[in-house]
């Protein structure tokens, strides 16, 4: 279990914790109230700057926070209000139809700029912040139960009262309904290229994002999850009313969850800074406890690129400047090959520096265009590198004459594949690949 490096008492039930700029935690106490608490190093006391926000604690779900604000429903103003954590400034965010009386989810996405709002009647309205101008209009089959945004904020997910799932892009009319659970959800994480739903009996469902399909159901004990976040770059954490918190390795997801700490106290809310290592678990008994996770070597061996019997996991490296086109061919390694790796870059140079951090890389799906190295300068880097003699390169490109090909051939490339393609085509050469190299 992680040790607690300190142990501080606020005395009221604590509803929500984040870390913000300059060190400072951002608290929400079941008296309603923000405050913004600075730890000081020596002792085991703190400062707040408390600001008051006018919302129900016995409804926290109605408000979120942002990087740098707090929003909250004000359903007597009828409006999504800002708060700067900062300057505590108030600013109306969006305005909340007059046929919406009783809210039941809300969400906002990371950077604050989109916010949604569902209610018991199966409405959801997603909302530009900058400029409160709709940008779409959702009706679900039940009671909106909970609300996700993708991290690229192209996706909305929005789970009803029926167990279902309803995934809506923000950029098209692209929309289609998942059967995920057989109880209420009341958790939804878009999270690695997955979609994590939490129902109320304690299970987790693991999606992949792309196929829409069920990959794995992950059960905690008897308590609710009460949260789910990104855990660096390669995890999630997830915390549960039965006090305890896990860790999942999102670069193999059918590892069983590493158990981080288990109290004897509900776990209302965390709140992880990867930049200082600090972990920090708000209770429902009123404690905030600290931990250091910065030289854990449990998580770093927990998360290091090792199946569940030990064996070296098999890496493919996927660069593309086109995140729809990453997106694709992840999406059909991890729904395929569960046990494969994939790795993400967005153009050459990050292509190389993934390598040689992962130099035991088996396979690279590689775009011919890209932006600030493209790949023809990757595969010529490579080669002439000669540590990698093993890598399988695999060309995606819009040109598929016969000279082209001659080219990429004669530079050492494996295989090609001409945009656009399916899936299908990806699941074919990656079993090749999985069959020749494992």
């Amino acid at each position: 279990m992680a040790v607690v490096k300190r142990n501080l008492r606020v005395g009221k039930p604590l509803i929500q914790v984040r870390h913000i700029n300059d060190g400072r935690l951002l608290v929400l106490t079941n008296g309603g109230g923000f405050c913004l608490v600075r730890v000081l190093e020596a002792s085991t006391q703190y400062v707040t700057d408390a600001f008051n926000i006018d919302i129900d604690p016995k409804r926290p779900f109605e408000f979120e926070v942002s990087s740098d604000a707090v929003f909250a429903i004000n359903m007597a103003e009828r409006a999504v209000e800002r708060y700067s954590v900062d300057d505590h400034q108030k600013t109306k965010a969006c305005g909340i139809p007059a046929d919406r009386a009783d809210i039941s989810a809300f969400a906002v996405s990371m950077d604050g700029t989109l916010a949604a709002l569902g209610d018991s009647a199966g409405r959801c309205s997603v909302w530009d912040t900058r400029d409160a101008s709709v940008l779409l209009e959702l009706k679900l089959d039940a009671a909106v139960s909970s609300l996700a945004f993708d991290d690229e904020n192209e996706h909305i997910a929005a789970a009803d009262a029926r167990f279902g799932v309803t995934l809506a892009s923000l950029r098209g009319f692209n929309r289609e309904k998942l059967e995920l659970h057989n109880a209420a959800i009341t958790r939804l994480l878009f999270c690695g290229g997955y979609l994590f739903s939490a129902d109320e009996s304690g299970r987790i469902g693991v999606s992949g994002r792309e196929s829409r399909k069920a990959l794995r159901v992950i059960t905690l004990g008897k308590g609710a999850i009460t949260q789910m976040r990104r855990f660096g770059t390669d995890g999630v954490l997830i915390s549960s009313m039965a006090g305890e918190l896990v860790l999942l390795n999102l670069l193999n997801i059918n590892r069983e969850p590493l158990i981080i700490d288990k109290l004897g106290d509900a776990i209302t809310a965390f709140t992880y800074d990867s930049a200082s290592g600090q972990l920090v678990l708000a209770t429902l008994s009123g404690s905030m406890l600290f931990f250091d996770l910065s030289g854990d070597k449990r998580i770093a061996g927990y998360l290091s690129a090792q199946s569940q019997d030990g064996e070296s996991v098999f890496k493919i490296i996927v660069a593309d400047d086109s995140i729809t086109m990453r997106k694709v061919i992840i999406g059909a390694i991890r729904y395929s090959f569960p046990s494969i790796m994939a790795l993400e870059a967005s153009n050459g140079e990050e292509a190389l520096l993934l390598l040689e951090k992962h130099p035991d890389t088996k396979a690279m799906f590689l775009d011919w265009n890209m932006p600030t190295m493209s790949g023809e300068q990757v595969v010529k880097s490579i080669r002439e590198m000669k540590i990698y003699p093993h890598l399988q390169i695999i060309m995606a490109t819009t040109e598929g004459s016969h000279s082209k090909v001659v080219q990429m051939l004669k530079m050492g490339v494996a295989g090609y594949l001409v945009k656009p393609f399916r899936q299908e085509a990806v699941i074919k050469i990656t079993q090749k690949l999985y069959e020749r190299l494992k």
